[in-house]
Protein backbone atom coordinates (compact mmCIF):
# COMPACT_ATOMS: atom_id res chain seq x y z
CA UNK A 1 0.00 0.00 0.00
CA UNK A 2 1.39 3.29 -1.03
CA UNK A 3 1.63 5.85 1.87
CA UNK A 4 3.75 8.48 0.54
CA UNK A 5 4.47 9.67 -3.20
CA UNK A 6 7.47 11.96 -3.64
CA UNK A 7 7.32 14.50 -6.54
CA UNK A 8 10.35 15.77 -8.09
CA UNK A 9 10.13 19.35 -8.93
CA UNK A 10 11.72 20.80 -12.67
CA UNK A 11 10.02 19.13 -15.93
CA UNK A 12 7.66 17.50 -13.53
CA UNK A 13 5.35 19.77 -11.48
CA UNK A 14 6.02 22.68 -14.19
CA UNK A 15 7.59 23.04 -17.25
CA UNK A 16 11.27 24.42 -16.62
CA UNK A 17 11.43 26.24 -19.60
CA UNK A 18 9.31 28.84 -17.64
CA UNK A 19 12.11 29.22 -15.04
CA UNK A 20 14.30 29.60 -17.82
CA UNK A 21 12.24 32.87 -19.67
CA UNK A 22 12.11 34.23 -16.19
CA UNK A 23 15.68 34.30 -15.53
CA UNK A 24 16.51 35.88 -18.84
CA UNK A 25 13.82 38.25 -18.46
CA UNK A 26 15.80 39.56 -15.18
CA UNK A 27 18.98 39.42 -16.60
CA UNK A 28 18.30 41.60 -19.57
CA UNK A 29 16.06 44.18 -17.07
CA UNK A 30 19.52 44.07 -15.37
CA UNK A 31 21.70 44.76 -18.14
CA UNK A 32 19.05 47.63 -19.52
CA UNK A 33 19.43 49.09 -15.94
CA UNK A 34 23.43 48.72 -15.23
CA UNK A 35 24.70 48.67 -18.98
CA UNK A 36 21.91 50.90 -20.46
CA UNK A 37 21.63 48.40 -23.10
CA UNK A 38 18.05 47.83 -24.85
CA UNK A 39 16.36 45.11 -23.05
CA UNK A 40 13.80 43.71 -26.02
CA UNK A 41 17.72 43.30 -27.38
CA UNK A 42 18.82 41.30 -24.70
CA UNK A 43 15.93 39.27 -23.82
CA UNK A 44 16.12 38.36 -27.60
CA UNK A 45 19.09 37.19 -27.60
CA UNK A 46 19.37 35.01 -24.75
CA UNK A 47 15.84 33.60 -26.34
CA UNK A 48 18.19 32.97 -29.48
CA UNK A 49 20.83 31.33 -27.18
CA UNK A 50 18.44 28.97 -25.87
CA UNK A 51 16.97 27.50 -29.33
CA UNK A 52 20.78 27.25 -30.08
CA UNK A 53 22.56 25.99 -27.53
CA UNK A 54 19.63 25.35 -24.98
CA UNK A 55 21.28 25.62 -21.20
CA UNK A 56 24.76 26.08 -20.72
CA UNK A 57 26.48 28.80 -22.77
CA UNK A 58 23.70 31.62 -23.11
CA UNK A 59 25.58 34.81 -21.45
CA UNK A 60 28.92 33.45 -23.42
CA UNK A 61 26.34 33.75 -26.12
CA UNK A 62 24.74 37.05 -25.53
CA UNK A 63 28.29 38.63 -24.51
CA UNK A 64 29.64 37.55 -28.11
CA UNK A 65 26.68 38.64 -29.88
CA UNK A 66 26.37 42.44 -27.90
CA UNK A 67 30.46 43.08 -27.63
CA UNK A 68 29.71 42.93 -23.98
CA UNK A 69 32.67 41.97 -21.42
CA UNK A 70 32.78 38.59 -20.55
CA UNK A 71 34.06 39.54 -16.62
CA UNK A 72 30.25 40.39 -16.06
CA UNK A 73 29.00 36.64 -16.75
CA UNK A 74 29.98 35.69 -12.78
CA UNK A 75 27.38 38.54 -12.35
CA UNK A 76 24.85 37.50 -14.59
CA UNK A 77 24.52 34.37 -13.40
CA UNK A 78 23.87 35.31 -9.80
CA UNK A 79 21.24 37.56 -11.13
CA UNK A 80 19.95 34.77 -12.64
CA UNK A 81 19.77 32.71 -10.07
CA UNK A 82 18.88 35.06 -7.50
CA UNK A 83 15.68 36.36 -9.14
CA UNK A 84 12.27 35.56 -7.81
CA UNK A 85 10.81 33.14 -10.58
CA UNK A 86 7.40 34.25 -12.38
CA UNK A 87 6.33 30.70 -12.91
CA UNK A 88 2.99 28.78 -12.09
CA UNK A 89 1.84 25.31 -11.73
CA UNK A 90 -1.08 24.40 -14.62
CA UNK A 91 -4.41 24.06 -13.23
CA UNK A 92 -4.83 20.71 -13.76
CA UNK A 93 -1.60 20.01 -11.83
CA UNK A 94 -3.27 21.58 -9.20
CA UNK A 95 -6.40 20.19 -8.63
CA UNK A 96 -3.98 16.61 -9.38
CA UNK A 97 -1.94 17.52 -6.29
CA UNK A 98 -5.09 18.73 -4.24
CA UNK A 99 -6.43 15.27 -4.64
CA UNK A 100 -3.70 13.16 -3.76
CA UNK A 101 -3.07 15.12 -0.94
CA UNK A 102 -5.84 14.18 0.77
CA UNK A 103 -5.20 10.70 0.41
CA UNK A 104 -1.62 10.22 0.49
CA UNK A 105 1.38 12.35 2.37
CA UNK A 106 3.20 13.98 -0.36
CA UNK A 107 6.69 14.74 -0.50
CA UNK A 108 8.99 17.13 -2.58
CA UNK A 109 12.37 16.13 -3.26
CA UNK A 110 14.37 18.73 -5.94
CA UNK A 111 17.77 18.87 -6.82
CA UNK A 112 19.30 22.28 -8.08
CA UNK A 113 21.02 25.14 -6.02
CA UNK A 114 19.26 25.53 -2.84
CA UNK A 115 18.03 29.48 -3.08
CA UNK A 116 16.86 28.91 -6.56
CA UNK A 117 15.04 25.58 -5.76
CA UNK A 118 13.23 27.68 -2.68
CA UNK A 119 12.22 30.31 -4.81
CA UNK A 120 10.60 28.04 -7.17
CA UNK A 121 9.07 26.28 -4.32
CA UNK A 122 8.00 30.00 -2.82
CA UNK A 123 6.47 30.75 -6.28
CA UNK A 124 4.62 27.83 -6.85
CA UNK A 125 3.46 27.69 -3.45
CA UNK A 126 3.87 24.16 -3.12
CA UNK A 127 3.46 24.30 0.25
CA UNK A 128 0.30 24.34 0.07
CA UNK A 129 0.37 20.71 -1.12
CA UNK A 130 3.21 19.21 0.22
CA UNK A 131 3.85 17.98 3.90
CA UNK A 132 7.70 17.49 3.58
CA UNK A 133 10.42 19.84 1.17
CA UNK A 134 13.86 18.07 0.81
CA UNK A 135 16.51 19.87 -1.36
CA UNK A 136 19.12 17.57 -1.72
CA UNK A 137 21.77 19.34 -3.06
CA UNK A 138 22.06 21.71 0.28
CA UNK A 139 24.95 19.21 1.83
CA UNK A 140 26.96 19.39 -1.76
CA UNK A 141 26.53 18.36 -5.13
CA UNK A 142 27.32 14.85 -4.50
CA UNK A 143 24.74 13.94 -2.16
CA UNK A 144 21.78 15.03 -4.54
CA UNK A 145 19.76 12.41 -6.12
CA UNK A 146 20.32 9.68 -6.98
CA UNK A 147 22.58 9.59 -3.94
CA UNK A 148 20.62 7.71 -1.49
CA UNK A 149 20.57 9.69 1.39
CA UNK A 150 17.39 11.52 1.16
CA UNK A 151 15.51 8.90 -0.51
CA UNK A 152 16.79 7.20 2.81
CA UNK A 153 15.98 10.09 5.65
CA UNK A 154 12.55 10.46 3.59
CA UNK A 155 11.62 6.87 4.38
CA UNK A 156 12.80 6.99 8.04
CA UNK A 157 10.63 9.96 8.23
CA UNK A 158 7.62 8.73 7.35
CA UNK A 159 8.63 5.47 9.26
CA UNK A 160 7.79 3.31 6.06
CA UNK A 161 9.22 0.73 3.68
CA UNK A 162 10.59 1.64 0.20
CA UNK A 163 7.33 -0.19 -0.92
CA UNK A 164 4.99 1.78 0.49
CA UNK A 165 6.78 5.14 -1.31
CA UNK A 166 6.00 6.25 -4.99
CA UNK A 167 8.76 8.34 -6.76
CA UNK A 168 7.30 10.73 -9.72
CA UNK A 169 9.80 12.11 -11.94
CA UNK A 170 11.39 12.73 -14.92
CA UNK A 171 15.19 12.12 -14.88
CA UNK A 172 16.34 8.86 -15.56
CA UNK A 173 19.53 9.02 -13.10
CA UNK A 174 18.19 11.41 -10.46
CA UNK A 175 14.87 10.23 -10.15
CA UNK A 176 14.54 6.49 -10.94
CA UNK A 177 17.44 5.35 -10.61
CA UNK A 178 17.69 6.50 -7.01
CA UNK A 179 14.41 5.20 -6.36
CA UNK A 180 15.16 1.89 -8.03
CA UNK A 181 18.37 1.52 -6.11
CA UNK A 182 16.37 1.36 -2.78
CA UNK A 183 13.64 -0.71 -4.35
CA UNK A 184 11.09 2.38 -4.27
CA UNK A 185 8.35 2.06 -6.60
CA UNK A 186 8.63 4.92 -9.53
CA UNK A 187 6.54 6.46 -12.50
CA UNK A 188 8.68 8.30 -14.85
CA UNK A 189 6.96 11.26 -16.42
CA UNK A 190 8.31 12.40 -20.20
CA UNK A 191 8.04 16.18 -19.22
CA UNK A 192 5.76 17.99 -16.55
CA UNK A 193 2.57 15.37 -15.98
CA UNK A 194 0.16 15.19 -18.61
CA UNK A 195 -3.24 13.46 -18.52
CA UNK A 196 -2.35 9.92 -19.72
CA UNK A 197 0.12 10.19 -17.42
CA UNK A 198 -1.90 11.72 -14.46
CA UNK A 199 -4.48 8.50 -15.38
CA UNK A 200 -1.78 5.96 -15.15
CA UNK A 201 -0.73 7.24 -12.21
CA UNK A 202 -4.13 7.25 -10.26
CA UNK A 203 -4.15 3.38 -11.90
CA UNK A 204 -1.32 2.28 -10.13
CA UNK A 205 -2.60 3.66 -6.78
CA UNK A 206 -5.78 2.53 -6.84
CA UNK A 207 -4.44 -1.15 -8.03
CA UNK A 208 -2.42 -0.97 -4.43
CA UNK A 209 -4.48 0.14 -1.95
Amino acid sequence: MIKVIIFDLDNTLYNEKEYVISGFKAVALFLAREKSLDYCTVYSSLLESFVINERGKNFNYLCNKLNIDKSIIRRLVDVYREHYPEISLKEDIEMFLLELSRKYKLCLLTNGWLLPQKMKVESLRLDRYFDTIYYSQQDGLDLAKPHPKYFMKILQFYKIEASEALMIGDDPVADIQGAKDLNIPYFQISNELDDNEKQKIMQFLHNNI
